[in-house]
């Protein structure tokens, strides 16, 4: 009769195959004497985990277990901490002076007023976030009107609710990307690093158009985006460009057709970091 020795205890004493359970309930009962003597609780040389759930292996039931997302998105903010202002962006760090109070005609209101609204419509899609509800946002506008400062307070908000972000400036990531392709990779950080950026929850590409545009580029966006819009994962593009034809003639068809899908948000204003300077 095989002994019913109690889990994770397996490796303590290497028991026969067949040995009774009045021999096991002896050895065990050596055991905890000797432990005992020495001072130590009788389930010292038992495995102390550090997750009870997946006992440290990363995995419950096939599926990535709780504490491996936790660590993950702690070094997805450090590496945003280390890339970005993160720390020092949020919603309540917009100052809204800075746009200009004067009457817009195209809008039928201040410029003001406009962003007011825009902001806390995107202050509502980071409270309530939902890869699987939320839509991919086209933040556009000219130069230091405040894009990249909202993308920062949405990752952030994001990040808190413990979602995967991923915040990536284009022309490092692609970049990045291109290095390791046409010189040496012989660990896959290529195809781990575009997986990555692939499948997570929210994945920000920032200030699309400041990057080297080349056919290894085009490509490599193309198949990012179109991955991300097939997978129904939300993606947040910045970019100071806001013609639309320059954009298809930039980045071909294909690729301004994906961001056509995009719910587009125009920011408007003047530039703050000039009125900031100034100051």
């Amino acid at each position: 009769m095989k002994a019913r020795i109690p889990k994770h205890r397996e490796f303590i004493i290497d028991f026969p195959k067949e040995v009774s359970q009045e021999k096991a309930d002896e050895g065990w009962e050596k055991l905890t004497a000797l432990l005992a003597e020495s001072g130590r609780p009788a389930d010292a040389l038992e495995p102390k985990f550090t997750c009870k759930r997946c006992e440290d292996t990363g995995a419950v039931d096939g599926r990535t277990c709780d504490c491996v997302r936790r660590v993950m998105q702690q070094l997805r903010r450090k590496e945003i901490e280390e890339l970005s202002s993160l720390s020092i962006s949020s919603f309540d760090t917009m100052q809204l002076d800075y746009y200009p109070n004067t009457v817009d005609k195209t809008l039928g209101e201040s410029v003001r007023s406009y962003m007011t609204g825009v902001l806390a419509d995107l202050r509502d899609y980071a409270a309530d976030f939902s890869p699987a509800t939320r839509e991919s946002l086209l933040l556009v506008g000219n130069a230091g009107l405040g894009k990249t400062h909202a993308a920062l307070a949405i990752a952030g908000e994001v990040l808190r609710q413990n979602y995967d972000v991923i915040y990536v400036s284009c022309p490092d990531f692609f970049g990045k990307l291109e290095a390791l392709h046409f010189g040496t990779d012989p660990g896959g950080e290529e195809e781990t690093l575009f997986q990555t950026a692939c499948n997570a929850d929210l994945l920000i590409l920032d200030d699309l158009g400041t990057e080297f545009n080349s056919s290894f580029f085009l490509t490599n966006l193309y198949s990012l985006l179109n991955n991300r819009l097939g997978a129904k994962l939300p993606t947040i593009v910045t970019t100071n460009i806001t013609d639309g034809a320059l954009l298809e003639k930039l980045y071909t068809e294909k690729i301004s057709s994906r961001l056509a899908a995009f719910v587009q948000i125009q920011f408007l204003g003047s530039d703050i970091r000039v009125q900031k300077a100034a100051e």
